[in-house]
């Protein structure tokens, strides 16, 4: 099965949805993880792109939004997907929604994990803004959701099966070719040999004919 590289930036605020973007990471396999912030302008090496972002009031994924419309046909190939970190599920078909409109691009899948509020962790800015907003609509302000890791990981399992459905797999006549191909592109190895636990590897020239490797040495 080829392996594909994948691409997963975060946009957070109080540092779940970077938790969530590195567990995706190590079960997903073969990513690099960016902050938003300093996410690469060239993806040509990635296969995959998934952007996690925070539900943050009327900025969310705000820059995530801009990023994925500043790489614009730079997508173009690339599965693409979003994962919201919030309170309401609702929401991620909200945003997601926002964002693909505004890439002109749809996302080959949307995923949401429960995050959490803690008011002990709030700035002064967002507690006030929230208490105000929470007052008007008769909501207790107080501490909600819960950030779980298990599930996180369940939705991992989900994306990295969605991502394989693309991986092509190579039939025996294939690879061999493959193989061939880059081998003989080439025409120096390292030659390595041991006995125990001493080892020698010497640099060295080759010709590969027929699937035969044969080696030009004065001895040695």
């Amino acid at each position: 099965i080829t392996m594909k590289n994948n691409i997963i930036t975060y946009e957070t605020y109080y540092g779940t949805s970077k938790r969530t973007a590195e567990i995706l990471a190590l079960i997903i396999g073969n990513a690099k993880v960016y902050s938003i912030d300093d996410a690469p302008e060239n993806i040509s090496m990635y296969d995959n792109v998934i952007s996690v972002f925070a539900f943050h009031g009327y900025i969310t994924g705000q820059k995530t939004m801009k990023y994925l419309k500043d790489l614009n046909k730079s997508l173009n190939g690339k599965s693409l997907g979003l994962v919201g970190v919030g309170l309401m599920e609702n929401d991620i078909n909200n945003y997601g929604k926002l964002i693909e409109e505004a890439i002109r691009k749809k996302a080959d899948f949307t995923k949401f994990i429960e995050g959490e509020l803690r008011i002990n962790k709030l700035t002064e800015e967002d507690r006030g803004v929230l208490e105000k907003f929470l007052g008007e609509h008769n909501i207790k302000f107080m501490d909600m959701g819960k950030f779980k890791v298990e599930e996180v990981c369940e939705e991992a399992c989900i994306i990295k099966e969605l991502l394989e459905k693309h991986n092509k797999k190579l039939d025996e006549y294939e690879l061999q070719k493959a193989i061939d191909d880059y081998i003989s592109s080439k025409n120096t190895c390292t030659l390595t040999s041991g006995v125990c636990e001493f080892i020698r590897s010497t640099p060295i020239e080759y010709s590969y004919v027929n699937g035969c490797f044969y080696f030009f040495t004065e001895g040695g």
